[in-house]
């Protein structure tokens, strides 16, 4: 394998899982039904392909891959074991489920410590890049 194919890139959706329900979205979560990949398949592919090819950069999405940490924990560690440089996550940044009443309101001291928590599962896999999906088209659904 290799001497035909070179894979600089890995872009990996985890879950059609979402917080959300963006018009412009191009997973398109309502046409699914939540489906998520298995945490250990991903980390294994990643490995597989890592250790074959390579590649430069991977990245994890959906949906909102927050909502499969697992799966995505395991797929960063992966890269990191199989030499992958660039890891990315793209997240609408919703990552905590907070009642309507409450949108605009600041958040509170567990809802920060449960942030921070994710932000360190993250941290600890070996993401070293977040990508914030925030634009107006999240507003409805964000605060």
């Amino acid at each position: 394998m290799g001497q035909y194919l070179q894979i600089e890139r890995l872009e990996i959706i985890v879950t059609y899982r979402c917080n959300s329900n963006c018009s412009h979205c191009l997973i398109q979560p309502h046409m699914h039904n939540g489906e998520t990949l298995d945490p250990e398949w991903g980390a294994n592919l990643v490995q597989l392909i890592g250790k074959e090819y390579h590649p430069y950069s991977i990245m994890t999405f959906g949906g909102e891959p927050i909502l499969a940490l697992e799966t995505t924990v395991a797929i960063h560690k992966a890269a990191v074991n199989a030499g992958i440089i660039h890891r990315q996550i793209i997240t609408n940044g919703n990552w905590i489920t907070r009642p309507k009443n409450k949108k605009n309101h600041p958040l509170t001291s567990s809802e920060i410590n449960e942030m921070k928590s994710i932000a360190q599962s993250l941290k600890d896999a070996g993401v070293n890049d977040v990508e914030l999906s925030l634009d107006a088209f999240h507003e409805e659904y964000l605060d």
